[in-house]
């Protein structure tokens, strides 16, 4: 597991939320360090305790500012966890006029570290007139109220849906991690954070949303005829005729992906079974038999069919395994993946469609090595080598990964992209 993977927090410099939460005095900050354990464990409880129904947090204290001489009273009767040490009340920073609470449940019987989930926003959790043009007054803080969460801005449309990628450092095994969503600054900077949006982990990260842009900064992708379409999250990208393409290149960033163990997912929302009825997914192969690199695709021929196949070259022949028959069905979305440990028996890879993991028939038996692809173009949607593989429909959110990822990562992955399985919570202003 990469060190990021297993890092607990990521910041962003200059920014503590110690500086502007109102209240604090000098002494303040070793106050609040010094009640941190009962700070973050009352969160939960700051979130619930309003003033009667508004959505406002009550002040813990009259004055903001425990005097030696006065306790620390509650506005409101059964609020005691409002009170810290300082007895100042939760709220990152009084810049922002808003916040509301997002939550996302782990289900499976491992912890997901530096974990990405999609926060999608509608007119119905952002005031967009009261926002910056672009969502540059957006600031996602962790449970604790202070640590700032990179996150990364796909789409931010006031007449639409927004998707915003956000970062968290845990989420808890059968249980749920939260963050706070802070809104309406007008004198904030975009915060945006990429780079620690996406670990290194991720060879590459395409939300194909009109383009092919990675935002691992590895391997953007020079999009031919595709155009924009209706994705699972946002947008995606059509692949709609024989010609319509996107290369990649040969990055060393996205080379032999699989040498050390991988992972590829994608949503894939196929019209046909594509050119040739074996429409490429994603490919990074030397030609339609793969004797070098990798295909992941659809197959429309005869049995077994209309499910994923994948290939892998190998030195002493190809490797090409198929999912079950009508596993995968036309004009509905399907969140596929393929991991493979680099390790296993037979070097035989684990395929998933929509998080459960699916048996597989080995129509080919590789022998020897992997043959390496770093000589081979990346496509999405057809093959670069010989453009006779076209996709036939919608692909979004394909993502290239340098680690084999867990069932219970697989399964959460494609439970988080499933509307509202992130949740935003009510909206919250501050006194």
């Amino acid at each position: 597991m990469p060190p990021d993977e297993v890092a607990g927090r990521s910041g962003l410099a200059g920014q503590t939320g110690t500086a502007g939460n109102g209240g604090v005095s000098s002494g303040g900050a070793g106050a609040s360090s010094a009640g941190s354990a009962g700070s973050s464990a009352g969160v939960s409880a700051a979130a619930g305790a309003t003033d009667g129904g508004t959505g406002q947090v009550a002040p813990a204290c009259d004055d903001g500012v425990l005097q030696a001489d006065e306790e620390c009273e509650p506005a409101l009767a059964g609020a005691e966890d409002l009170c810290q040490a300082d007895c100042t009340y939760h709220w990152y920073d009084r810049a922002y006029a808003k916040r509301r609470r997002v939550t996302f449940d782990n289900v499976g019987a491992t912890d997901l570290l530096g974990f990405v989930v999609p926060v999608v926003l509608s007119a119905r959790e952002l005031d967009y007139a009261a926002l910056q043009s672009n969502g540059q007054d957006l600031r996602f803080v962790d449970a604790d109220d202070q640590t700032l969460l990179p996150y990364e801005i796909e789409a931010f449309g006031p007449g639409g849906a927004s998707v915003v990628w956000l970062r968290l450092p845990r989420v808890p095994a059968g249980s749920s991690a939260s963050a706070w969503l802070y809104s309406e600054n007008p004198t904030a900077v975009d915060a945006q954070n990429v780079p620690k949006t996406w670990s290194v982990a991720y060879a590459a990260v395409y939300h194909l949303n009109g383009n092919a842009i990675d935002s691992a900064a590895n391997s953007d992708g020079v999009v031919t005829g595709a155009k924009k379409g209706f994705g699972q999250l946002a947008s995606g990208l059509d692949f709609a005729t024989e010609n319509d393409t996107v290369d990649a290149g040969s990055a060393v960033g996205v080379d032999d992906l699989f040498a050390t163990g991988g992972t590829i997912t994608a949503w894939i929302r196929p019209r046909g079974w594509g050119e040739g009825s074996f429409g490429r997914v994603a490919d990074k192969a030397s030609d339609t038999m793969t004797a070098a690199g990798w295909a992941l695709q659809v197959d429309g021929g005869t049995a077994p069919n209309h499910a994923l196949i994948f290939e892998h070259g190998f030195s002493g022949g190809l490797g090409r395994w198929n999912g079950p028959d009508s596993s995968i069905a036309l004009n509905t979305w399907a969140h596929v993946a393929i991991v493979d440990d680099g390790s296993s028996a037979n070097n035989q890879p684990l395929m998933y469609v929509n998080g459960v993991a699916q048996a597989l028939t080995v129509l080919n038996q590789p022998a020897g090595t992997r043959a390496s692809d770093a000589a081979i173009n990346l496509g999405i949607g057809d093959q670069v080598a010989t453009t006779q593989r076209s996709f036939d429909g919608v692909l979004d959110e394909l993502r290239l990964e340098r680690v084999a990822r867990t069932p219970d990562w697989i399964r959460a992955e494609y439970r988080s992209m499933l509307p509202g399985a992130v949740k935003v919570g009510d909206e919250q202003t501050h006194l």
